[in-house]
């Protein structure tokens, strides 16, 4: 089966599920793959309600490896938007949204979050440490440059 507004995803894996209790699936292996071929956000307007426009593409290519209690992350996630407008006004309209983030290990790098929010440009560029996942570490840039709040 496809859907006409989304490309055809893949995703692969293979994981035991038979732990005698949840405790047990922090030591079972995982492999995950995740393969969305650039594909259209006008979809988001149906499954976020107070969406009303979104223009633009989004592509992903994240692979989970180890164990759940340990995963190691790869790949990469690509949006360009070039209009996300929502419903309610106290949500600002964004624009010329350019999104890159790569995982790798346990570490989530933003690569790349550049557009303009309420008239004025932004930029956000930093990385999320998963090393202990109940805790993780957070290294994040924000500039906002005439951005009306």
């Amino acid at each position: 089966m496809q859907h006409p507004e989304i490309q055809p995803i893949t995703i692969k894996g293979n994981t035991p599920l038979r732990p005698k209790n949840l405790g047990d699936f922090a030591d079972q292996s995982i492999n995950l793959e995740l393969k969305l071929p650039q594909t259209g956000l006008a979809l988001a307007e149906k499954y976020i309600p107070d969406l009303t426009t979104a223009e633009g593409t989004v592509a992903a290519d994240v692979r989970i490896n180890g164990t759940a209690s340990a995963p190691k992350l790869a790949g990469d996630i690509f949006i360009k938007a070039p209009l996300l407008k929502w419903k309610q006004q106290k949500i600002h309209t964004l624009s010329d949204m350019d999104i890159a983030i790569h995982l790798q290990d346990k570490r989530v790098a933003i690569r790349n979050f550049s557009g303009y929010l309420a008239g004025g440009k932004l930029d956000i560029t930093g990385a999320a440490d998963l090393e202990t996942l109940a805790n993780p570490l957070l290294d994040v840039s924000l500039k906002a440059d005439q951005v009306l709040l």
